[in-house]
């Protein structure tokens, strides 16, 4: 993404908030009141973490003690098993050529097999419950290891009894149990908390998290099996069921992969796979149990695009279609690329799945979606197929490699040839990211193709999957139309490969959501809250004011933000539909369903709520969380409050670092609420439905709807210079060492988080012409622009953007609708994250990404923007990349 995409988002609110009179007190009266109300805030969090960091580090001290004596005993004896080598069925020699006289006349259906179960992904939200971790001192006496991540510069601070901690020999069970001893004592979670944001920055997966924790290990100590120790405390520590092993004086890491992985050394505990990480040993020594915090199994995964360091590179493909020659630059990431070679070979469901770089995906969205604007889906899908048919040079894996090797979708710009299935995982790619239709692989005997489901009559060579039509497709046949099997396959049930699509998903969500939003509804969150049922109805939940008009639907509200909870047909046309009222507000942000069908909502309320005659009512209107349950056909079962806003958790709803878990059973009984410190490598909040049973609810109160308000309100006063404040609070952050070129916008952020202040684009502009002068001449089109934009502080911590003509506004290569609406996040690091609800999008002319949030780092000045339904990201300073 270029650099002017980064610009007009922050330059308009921190211009717009800088100009704007509010309505207040004197700046002094301001100025002392907001410092005593933050003293008496400061002082009351610190009184509840003291207490809860107290708890915390007994619990967490009677777990390491129990598990350090588990590790002292006697450990058992494993065979390891050779890694399972992966299919070697014979494929062809060459790409067949298709020829006119091979076309059938009718379409021929093909009986597929059904999915390979092993492995199947859910298709709803996996709970893990939220780590508990021990709380530790601040920063005092560290050290600082530097090393590169696949082209990204890291730089970590660590506590030296870290390095120190080397193990003993001989290895045995004791030597084990000493070195997580002795790891216990050390500042671990501050090393912890680095990495996750660097996990974050390049949105690692659960495997990428893992290789940057061992090259850093490799840099805190030398010993080889201190580094694998190193290893695995740090992913036990991370929540992951991590073992280690030991055999002729060697220690061995042991992860458990939840993906389908071959030619990796392997044995079995408790039906699960624990993989022996770089050795190759015949028996080992190791426990069964978990440690009591760790859930999680490593995901192979990337369905979200991998953006390590940048090292961008062309390839340019050339290929005819339709009588037509084209040269098509095609850009890659050389860092992605070796972060792919570095992932086991695994099922090729995990190659279909992936997502490319920022760098390939933007570059191949530049290249094609010229070519097939105004073209119809046939038409569009039979381009691409051409292209990966012809571009491309066929060879087999045994005749590059020497091997099987399946390439994710990048790779195939890196390397000079290509095979069947990795044909068929770019063609895929492509079809899914640039069309947004649904896609299968089809995976025959020695061979692999895709299929498509059009929206549109197709004919030609199908499968039936899930009662709708995919049709052929084989970018291995060359020159071959769609709906076209080769004919050695024509009469071969191929096994059907489901493929993970979030662009057909996002389509459906933005779909639905616009008319939602057309009718009167908003967004809570952006996380869970619509499903997508397999016959195409959509469940759906957020919040209206005023009234809500769909379809049949037609309920009047008020100005109290009102929940709601909804079932479409597949044309978004209301099944059923059940709001609240009462004398607060009530946010609905997530919704999951059960295997009955059954549906489950999940929100924040303050005051009096009541749906379908059941109330509940919070402590003094203090927000709290709600849970409502429904049967399939919409009628209530039960709603009940979290009762995390009375006195079993005394004054913690005020406290914006803590998190929070919520269980109540499938009939609504309460069994309990958790609060803890909240973690920056979790972010799995939201609703779920537990292998228990349970309905668990996990969030923060500094990130849920309705309880990220700040403690000190801007809206309460009269005649008040808002520049002046934010030149004072912009002025402390640097004193407080933030990076000066971002510190006002965290001045922005810490004032956009009071209720009911309203200010004019006017005033923006006006700010902008006072304080840099010589933005008008450097920006004119956006310092046009920014008078037409009007930004209003919602209720409840939305934050709304009003054009001045209701209509939308471009503003370089940022696209804002009117009523786009926008939410701050203070993480605890200090960094901020404004999350999009809706009504802004990113790209040019023909494409455009929805944004999804924008990250602050107060330490660097990085922006961090994250778009469209893969998550892609762009990481951007704003003082060398976007100031003049």
């Amino acid at each position: 993404m270029k650099t002017k995409l980064l610009i007009p988002v922050f330059l308009c609110i921190m211009a717009a908030w800088l100009a704007a009179p509010l309505q207040a007190q004197t700046f002094e009266e301001y100025k002392r009141q907001q410092q005593e109300q933050l003293q008496q805030y400061e002082q009351q969090q610190a009184q509840q973490l003291a207490a809860l960091a107290a708890q915390l580090t007994e619990y967490v001290r009677q777990q390491d003690a129990a598990y350090s004596n588990y590790l002292k005993q006697r450990w058992e004896e494993f065979q390891v098993f050779r890694g399972e080598a992966p299919p070697q069925e014979p494929k062809p020699e060459e790409a067949p050529v298709f020829t006119p006289e091979q076309r059938q006349e009718s379409p021929q259906p093909i009986p597929a097999k059904a999915p390979e179960d092993i492995k199947k992904k859910p298709e709803t939200p996996q709970f893990v419950k939220p780590r508990i971790v021990k709380p530790e001192p601040p920063k005092t006496d560290t050290r600082q290891a530097d090393f590169i991540y696949y082209g990204l510069p890291v730089v970590l601070d660590y506590d030296p009894a870290i390095a120190r901690a080397d193990v003993a020999t001989p290895i045995n069970e004791n030597a084990v149990a000493d070195y997580f001893d002795r790891m216990s004592q050390t500042n671990y979670n501050q090393l912890l908390s680095q990495i996750y944001e660097y996990s974050g920055m390049m949105n690692l997966n659960d495997w990428g998290t893992y290789m940057l924790i061992k090259k850093m290990a490799a840099q805190l100590t030398a010993d080889v099996n201190s580094q694998r120790l190193l290893t695995w405390y740090l992913m036990l520590r991370s929540g992951y069921k991590a073992k280690v092993a030991f055999a002729d004086n060697q220690i061995f890491l042991l992860l458990p992969i939840s993906n389908q992985v071959y030619d990796v050394n392997y044995f079995t505990i408790d039906n699960q796979r624990y993989y022996v990480m770089d050795a190759a040993v015949t028996n080992v020594f190791t426990y069964g149990k978990d440690y009591p915090e760790s859930q999680k199994t490593v995901s192979l995964d990337l369905v979200r695009a991998v953006d390590p360091g940048t090292e961008p590179k062309e390839r340019i493909i050339n290929f005819s279609y339709d009588g037509q020659a084209y040269n098509i630059p095609l850009s890659y990431n050389r860092h992605a690329i070796d972060f792919y070679n570095d992932i086991p070979l695994a099922d090729v469901r995990v190659y279909f799945d992936a997502m490319a770089s920022p760098e390939a995906k933007t570059s191949m969205t530049a290249a094609f979606a010229p070519l097939i604007q105004g073209l119809d889906e046939l038409q569009a899908v039979s381009l691409l197929l051409h292209f990966v048919q012809t571009g491309f040079v066929y060879q087999t894996d045994d005749e590059q490699f020497g091997r099987e090797k399946f390439f994710f979708a990048e790779e195939v710009l890196y390397y000079p040839y290509c095979d069947c299935e990795d044909r068929s995982v770019l063609f895929a790619y492509l079809v899914k990211s640039l069309t947004g239709l649904e896609v299968v692989g089809l995976n025959y005997p020695g061979h692999m193709a895709v299929a498509v489901n059009f929206s549109q009559p197709v004919g030609g060579n199908y499968v039936m999957v899930d009662d709708k039509k995919f049709v052929v497709a084989d970018p291995t046949y060359i020159n071959a139309p769609v709906g076209l099997a080769m004919p050695e396959f024509a009469g071969v049930s191929p096994v059907v490969v489901p493929i993970h699509n979030s662009f057909f998903t996002g389509q459906q969500h933005d779909a639905l959501w616009q008319e939602v939003i057309a009718a009167g509804g908003s967004r809570g969150d952006n996380r869970s809250d619509m499903i997508v049922s397999s016959d195409g109805s959509q469940l759906v939940t957020g919040y209206f004011t005023q009234s809500f008009r769909l379809g049949v639907v037609r309920v009047e509200g008020g100005e109290q933000p009102a929940m709601f909870a909804m079932k479409t047909d597949k044309d978004n046309q209301p099944l059923w539909f059940s709001n609240s009222q009462g004398t607060g507000m009530a946010i609905a942000y997530g919704l999951i369903s059960d295997d009955k069908n059954n549906v489950y909502v999940a929100g924040t309320y303050s005051g009096e709520m009541e749906i379908d005659g059941r109330k509940i009512s919070s402590n003094s209107d203090v927000a709290d969380v709600f849970v409502a349950a429904y049967s399939p056909t919409g009628k209530l079962k039960w709603l009940q409050k979290a009762n995390i806003d009375t006195a079993n958790a005394q004054g913690m709803a005020t406290n914006q670092r803590l998190a929070y878990l919520i269980r109540f059973n499938k009939d609504g009984k309460a069994l309990g609420n958790e609060v803890f410190p909240g973690t920056s490598d979790f972010d799995n909040f939201g609703i779920f439905v537990t292998k228990a049973g349970e309905v668990a609810v996990t969030g923060a109160f500094g990130e849920t709807t309705g309880m990220n308000i700040s403690t000190v309100s801007y809206a309460s006063t009269t005649d008040f210079d808002a520049v002046q404040a934010l030149k004072s609070e912009n002025d402390r952050l640097i004193d407080e060492r933030y990076e000066k070129s971002i510190a006002g916008l965290f001045a922005v952020v810490s004032v956009a988080q009071s209720n009911g202040v309203v200010i004019p684009g006017s005033m923006a502009q006006e700010a902008i012409d006072k304080y840099n002068p010589g933005f008008k001449s450097k920006n004119p089109q956006i310092h046009k622009m920014i008078p037409r934009i009007h930004f209003i502080k919602n209720q409840q911590g939305i934050i709304t953007l009003k054009t001045d003509n209701g209509k939308d506004i471009n503003i370089d290569m940022m696209r804002v609708s009117n009523d786009a609406r926008l939410k701050v996040v203070m993480l605890d690091s200090g960094d901020a994250r404004i999350e999009v609800l809706s009504g802004i999008k990113v790209g040019k002319a023909i494409w455009w990404y929805k944004l999804n949030s924008i990250t602050l780092y107060k330490a660097s000045g990085d922006l961090l923007f994250d778009y469209d339904s893969d998550h892609a990201q762009a990481r951007k300073n704003l003082k060398k990349d976007i100031l003049y």
